[in-house]
């Protein structure tokens, strides 16, 4: 795994709170990491599978039912 050293400025720490920032900061590599795995499924997919409305519809079903449990599954690791 690569480490990334972020520098923050002070005040920046000081307005929003070292455990805002942490919180902010995972949020962001939670969502980079959503889009790097849709982007791969995608390539995958037919344009003419992403057009059709029954899948369009499943997939928006899917997404408000199971959605935010991914996103914390990835977020919290």
């Amino acid at each position: 795994m690569t480490e990334f050293k972020i520098q923050v400025d002070d005040q920046v720490v000081n307005d929003f709170g070292k455990d805002r920032l942490e919180l902010f900061f995972q949020d962001f590599y939670s969502k980079a990491l959503l889009k790097l795995a849709a982007s791969e499924i995608l390539k995958d997919m037919d344009d003419n599978e992403l057009q059709d409305e029954s899948w369009k519809s499943a997939r928006e079903r899917a997404w408000q039912k199971h959605g935010q449990y991914f996103i914390n599954v990835i977020a919290n690791g």
